[in-house]
């Protein structure tokens, strides 16, 4: 990938940060958004490395207090809900209070996530072949510093991108 921002620009090489054989079966890995409330959306991984329930990992991005953009992360386990009827994970939202900028050193202590609120989702089952985006559901309260926060209730989500598996 080439890139540029002002005067500074470079080449990265990109990969995959889950391999193929590790994404979790069905694959919700992916970007995903609610079409009908513009301006958040989430990055998410699912993984199964040890054979057992999935990993979920969730990068949020959503609008802050004065509304400049914020992010937060959560992981958890992804459960089947009743019947199958789809696929949840509870999780506590995390907000990384010690990041730093692309040009900016690394924090020597590591990153620290401060807990800010919670998120669940909710994933019906996948399409069949040649069906559509995958869809779901999202609840997530994300508490400002300052007070307030940004909320949404069982708002409809989908998939944007396609699964690197299709």
């Amino acid at each position: 990938m080439s890139w540029s921002i002002g005067n500074d620009s470079g080449q990265w090489c990109v990969e995959p940060i889950v391999p193929l054989a590790a994404h979790a079966r069905p694959d919700f890995n992916g970007h995903w958004f609610a079409s009908t409330d513009s301006g958040w959306g989430m990055e998410i991984l699912d993984v199964n490395i040890s054979g057992g329930a999935p990993t979920i990992i969730v990068y949020m991005y959503y609008p802050g207090p004065n509304g400049q953009p914020a992010w937060a992360t959560a992981s958890g386990t992804l459960t089947d809900g009743p019947a199958n009827t789809h696929t949840a994970a509870n999780m506590q939202l995390l907000q990384i209070s010690n990041g730093y900028c692309r040009t900016c050193p690394p924090p020597t202590q590591g990153l620290a996530g401060n807990p800010i609120g919670s998120i669940t989702l909710k994933f019906d089952p996948p399409p069949s072949s040649g069906g559509g985006a995958a869809t779901g559901s999202a609840t997530f309260h994300a508490a400002y510093p300052v007070g307030g926060g940004f909320n949404r209730t069982d708002i409809p989500i989908s998939m944007l991108s396609v699964p690197t598996g299709q």
